[in-house]
């Protein structure tokens, strides 16, 4: 074996030993949940599992509020990341669970499009939370807080529609 090619493979299994730990958090099993919680059944929320939702939805919700003032300067924004990570993990859980509002839509098809529209609703939030950690690591000040207008704005449609406060 060559030298490179050695070196190549070194490196390649230390990337592997060191991103298993990262990688096993984000392959979950949309069933899976921290300490044996699970996702709702359509039709069937129960207490315990709005409150996985509930948790996770607050996650988010607190880290609106830091993140308002958080991008705000470029020196500020290292500090963000976290949050923004947290978020993004919030988000991931918060989008296999279903809304408690499912229960009140009438018929299997308008509730299976309720749930569809609320998933892809959670997948655009993802989209914009790595957008917004993107700008964050490149110093862009401007952008991250045009794509946290965009959140803003996300999250008010998305709790019209999908909540009943």
């Amino acid at each position: 074996m060559t030298r490179n090619t050695l070196l190549t493979l070194l490196s390649l299994l230390l990337m592997t030993a060191l991103s298993a730990p990262l990688i096993s958090g984000f392959a979950q099993e949309p069933g899976d949940r921290t300490v044996g919680e699970k996702a709702q059944e359509p039709g069937g929320p129960d207490e315990h599992d709005e409150t996985v939702l509930a948790k996770n939805m607050e996650t988010v919700k607190k880290g609106m509020r830091r993140l308002r003032r958080g991008l705000k300067d470029q020196e500020q924004l290292p500090a963000a990341l976290p949050l923004i990570l947290s978020m993004q993990e919030a988000a991931h859980l918060c989008k296999v669970e279903i809304p408690a509002m499912t229960a009140g839509v009438e018929g299997e098809e308008a509730k299976a499009t309720f749930v569809k529209e609320y998933r892809l609703g959670m997948i655009k939030l993802q989209g914009q939370l790595l957008d917004l950690e993107t700008a964050v690591l490149n110093g862009d000040v401007a952008a991250a807080q045009k794509i946290f207008g965009g959140l803003k704005d996300a999250q008010e449609a998305g709790h019209e529609k999908f909540t009943e406060e």
